[in-house]
């Protein structure tokens, strides 16, 4: 049974009396000795990290994400008593078709991780059922090559309305902007679900807010791989907005020919909201500019996630922080440019006639998207992803022959 706040504050009322000196002795400890001495009671008096950690939710004064319920969170928000009664405005990001033959790859990459953890209805776990949206996440987030990425069972920072906690898949762009969370449950419960998701969503807003991208919009994916709710909120009109929903078929290929048009609505809310971080980025660069402040994020991956609370520890920042960075806002101003016109491209798409010109238009608009949109410092461009592949195999292939020519030898 799940323990309240008030029981678990009853119980240390009735505690033995003295049982305060152990907590005083543990304060002479440094947090790292109090870390491990704790853990060693933990474990000799058979306590599970488990029931810590719900003792710990239960403790706080505010929700974390996965004790978020319905009835607690509505009034918070304004919302009513029944999530049935939940009236949302619509709020849908321009479309954009990715290219046939990357659904075509996708299709047959889902088949072949369903031979390996079955069918979704075979799912029993959360952690599998996470698998099963690889084969369409990855590749198109991977797109970006590096510019969008994905920080699974990531920690999120606290807001006014809840505690913080992890979520299943956090995605930040450039300058460490979050604008993409999903929460992938076994079966959706809406309800208790969507108060969860919205939570999450806040908790995005405000870790944007900390880094000056007060009002950039936060989207939200709650699924179970059947039924998939996108939402979104934006932190400038305060307000929450809903998508269409979409359906995929349990069975297998059925699920893989649904997941098309899945993989295209992640791929255009991440779209606009990468153009929309761009944009957030370039305002705060010109803002620097005019102040004479020259010492820009920079534009490498590393550089851009320095400010992360949730992504780094606060002795590597500070190292990082260190290193001079280039300025870099004509690169990002470039980079804008470029990324809305293959947004407009892959939009076009849409109203194409046949699916060779969709491929066309398509493949047109990802080589756009895959240009060098920000000077890395220093700016180098790098080998290609087949040379790169192709240079390991023959590294590769030369060991095996040497390996083979030991062998004789003995």
């Amino acid at each position: 049974m799940k323990r309240t706040r008030e029981s678990l504050e009853e119980t240390l009322e009735n505690l033995p009396d003295g049982w305060e000196s152990y907590t005083n002795a543990l304060k002479d400890l440094d947090a790292d000795q109090r870390a491990v001495a704790i853990a060693h009671l933990c474990q000799q008096l058979g306590v599970t990290e488990n029931q810590v950690k719900k003792s710990r939710l239960s403790l706080q004064s505010l929700p974390s994400f996965s004790s978020a319920k319905w009835a607690e969170v509505a009034p918070q928000l304004g919302f009513p008593p029944n999530v049935k009664d939940l009236r949302l405005e619509r709020f849908a990001p321009p479309m954009c078709l990715l290219p046939p033959s990357m659904h075509k790859a996708m299709f047959k990459e889902g088949w072949r991780m369903m031979d390996v953890y079955q069918e979704r209805t075979e799912q029993d776990r959360q952690a599998a059922r996470v698998k099963l949206l690889e084969p369409w996440l990855v590749p198109v987030i991977g797109l970006f090559e590096g510019r969008v990425i994905d920080l699974p069972e990531a920690a999120m920072v606290a807001s006014k309305y809840s505690s913080g906690g992890v979520v299943e898949h956090e995605v930040i762009v450039v300058g460490n902007a979050m604008f993409f969370v999903i929460e992938l449950k076994l079966n959706v419960e809406r309800k208790d679900d969507l108060a969860q998701l919205f939570l999450e969503l806040l908790s995005a807003a405000e870790a944007n807010k900390r880094n000056n991208y007060t009002g950039l919009r936060v989207y939200g994916l709650l699924t179970d791989l059947i039924s998939f709710y996108p939402y979104s909120y934006d932190p400038v009109q305060n307000a929450f907005f809903k998508d269409d929903k979409l359906i995929a078929n349990i069975t297998r290929e059925l699920f893989c020919s649904d997941m098309i048009h899945v993989a295209n609505k992640i791929f255009s809310i991440l779209m606009y909201g990468y153009i929309k971080s761009l944009e957030a980025t370039v305002a705060l660069s010109k803002a620097r500019s005019e102040k004479q402040d020259l010492s820009d994020k920079g534009s490498s991956l590393i550089q851009q996630m320095t400010n992360s609370p949730s992504i780094m520890p606060p002795t590597s920042r500070v190292a990082l922080q260190k290193k001079p960075a280039c300025p870099s806002l004509t690169a990002w101003e470039h980079g804008l440019a470029l990324a809305k016109k293959a947004q407009e491209m892959f939009s076009n798409g849409v109203s194409t006639g046949s699916i060779e010109a969709l491929e066309g238009t398509a493949t047109s608009a990802l080589k756009i998207l895959a240009q060098r949109q920000v000077v890395r410092c220093p700016s180098v461009e790098p080998a290609t992803l087949e040379d790169l592949a192709d240079d390991a195999l023959q590294a590769w292939y030369k060991r095996h022959l040497a390996t083979l020519g030991d062998s004789e030898l003995e």
